[in-house]
């Protein structure tokens, strides 16, 4: 038996491998296999099968390429490509006439514009996504394993890779009975999450949803990749999303182009890789499975840990518990007067009647679910079962948050205010001397900064929902922790907090469920995902704020 080659492309999901001879001929391409975060325990696995059915001894070099590859590459001497220049390489041996290029992975994807040079390709522009995974493939697993986490069948695999596979193709089959493709947002996805759940709520149907998510998932990487680019026939479509029907019949509608797929689409890395290792003739040190195995215990690949949480001042400042005995001692004659205020978020609603001098007689917090109309009906129901109705005179009614407008209509409002406002406005009240706020909500992160009680600046997140309310919730529950009072106390006992990605949803639940298959402490993951929500703050902010401040919170020098 003659010398192969192997390439590996260790990417964010999923590790694919090439097998070719020592010309650079493809011998083998080994399934597409998801990693769920043991990528050196894969990738040895890898190779030992590989060692056994072509021999130690006859494996020449070794090549990788990768979000992960790099690390290995570096620990073990062999050739390392960065992820563009190893897919123009292999693409060029799979389809050399190719002029455009759509990856998209796990968590990343790129558009390549390439033109034909003699013997490769001239790469001459490139667009790759920057700190945001919607629309790549953990995009789509996330938003299937919403739709059938209630499904026992699907529930009961073992496998996780089978489990995946069997849970996409569900979704992709029911998304191709659709006719009609209903309109999803696909800039976030926890914004994405709400418009799916929004659109069940009216009766939707999930065939179409499925269907227009692909759709939201091709325009959005039309108006963030392509922008003004002008895209030139053929279009070779590659990487793990490729293999998704419905997505490649998005990008056709979307795009009005015809989408070839080539052969070995997930692979193209990783022959790319080992095709430059093979012609610069790059010579390794003898790499067997064992010795990648042994990476396991290197200190370098250990998972990166913080300072466990600490709260040192008082957690939380005194405001507004409701207290509805003012009702029983006022006057049995006159009713209270008093102030009704709605705060509709886009997963919460919130009801409070305060006196004019602001004690808090009544206050209710609900889910929204993407009804405000019917929350705003739930909360004033549960005011009238719990508080003696005749016994108060409603003066005034106020409505904010991202619903104030259809709760002004309904409820018939006296004043409208946004969010910023009211919330300056609140935390004076009960803390006049706070100069700043940090506010996370449902899916909105802000920063406010106050003088004398009157907002001077203000900044929120925009397109991106990464480490606010609604993530945390759902984490929680997935985890089948109570976000009420058991995620704190866990979070506060973790010793060793592990260091998660900062960026974006996706990434932090690929963190979280990558360290669980690798036996991290849950408890450690908590704290780890609580030590990120002030990160967000800052990245919104977008600055260090040097600040002190008192009651509601206390930071010192940021």
């Amino acid at each position: 038996m003659g010398k192969v080659n192997v390439g590996f492309d260790i990417g964010s999901v999923s590790i694919n491998t090439i097998i070719c001879s020592s010309d650079g001929k493809l011998i083998e391409e080994l399934p597409y296999c998801r990693h769920f975060g043991k990528t050196i325990e894969l990738c040895a696995d890898l190779l030992a099968q590989i060692e056994k059915r072509y021999g130690k001894e006859n494996i020449e070099r070794i090549a990788f390429t990768g979000t992960h590859g790099k690390a290995i590459a570096q620990a073990t001497g062999c050739y390392f490509e960065i992820e563009t220049t190893a897919q123009t390489k292999g693409l060029y041996a799979l389809m050399p006439n190719a002029k455009t290029v759509i990856s998209i992975g796990g968590h990343d994807s790129a558009l390549l514009l390439l033109s034909q040079s003699k013997d490769s390709f001239i790469l001459n522009d490139f667009k790759l996504n920057e700190a945001c995974a919607a629309g790549t493939g953990s995009f789509i697993d996330q938003q299937a394993e919403r739709i059938f986490s209630d499904d026992v069948t699907l529930n009961s695999i073992k496998s996780p890779q089978k489990r995946i596979e069997s849970i996409l193709q569900r979704f992709i089959d029911l998304g191709s009975q659709s006719d009609s493709p209903a309109n999803v947002a696909c800039r976030c996805t926890v914004f994405t999450k709400s418009d799916m759940i929004h659109l069940q709520n009216k009766g939707i149907p999930i065939k179409h949803i499925i269907a227009g998510l692909h759709q939201g998932v091709a325009r959005n990487y039309r108006s963030t990749l392509i922008s003004n680019r002008k895209l030139e026939e053929p279009v070779a479509f590659i990487g793990g999303y490729a293999s998704n029907r419905l997505a490649r019949k998005a990008f056709e509608d979307i795009l009005g182009k015809k989408i070839v797929v080539p052969s070995h689409y997930t692979g193209v890395g990783a022959f790319g890789v080992i095709l430059s290792a093979i012609q610069k003739d790059c010579k390794t040190a003898k790499i067997t499975s064992e010795s990648i195995l042994k990476l396991k215990t290197s200190k370098a690949f250990s998972a990166p840990r913080t300072e466990p949480l600490e709260i040192k001042l008082k957690p939380f400042c005194e405001c507004g518990e409701a207290d509805s005995s003012l009702l029983k001692e006022a006057s049995t004659i006159t009713p209270v007067d008093v102030y009704m205020g709605f705060d509709i978020g886009s997963t919460t609603t919130k009801l409070v009647l305060i006196t004019s001098d602001g004690k808090v007689i009544y206050k209710r917090y609900i889910p929204t679910e993407g009804q405000p109309v019917i929350a705003i009906k739930k909360a004033l129901k549960n005011c009238i079962e719990n508080i003696d109705i005749d016994r108060i005179n409603v003066l005034a009614v106020g409505t904010t948050g991202s619903g104030r407008e259809v709760a002004a209509l309904f409820a018939g409002a006296d004043d409208v205010v946004n969010e910023v406002t009211a919330h300056a406005r609140g935390t004076t009240f009960f803390a006049p001397q706070i100069d700043t706020i940090f506010e996370l909500g449902g899916q909105d992160a802000k920063y406010t900064s106050l003088k004398d009680g009157f907002v001077i600046d203000f900044k929120m997140n925009k397109v991106c929902a990464a480490g606010t309310g609604s993530f945390l919730e759902e984490t929680a529950n997935k985890l089948g922790i109570n976000i009420s009072g058991e995620y704190e106390s866990l979070a506060m006992s973790a010793k060793a907090p592990y260091r998660l990605t900062e960026r974006c949803t996706v990434y932090m639940e690929s963190d979280l469920m990558s360290y669980l298959q690798i036996g991290g402490d849950i408890k450690d993951l908590l704290a780890g995902l609580s030590k990120l929500l002030f990160t967000i703050i800052l990245i919104v902010s977008f600055k260090k704020v040097k600040l002190v401040i008192t009651s509601a919170f206390k930071v010192d020098h940021l």
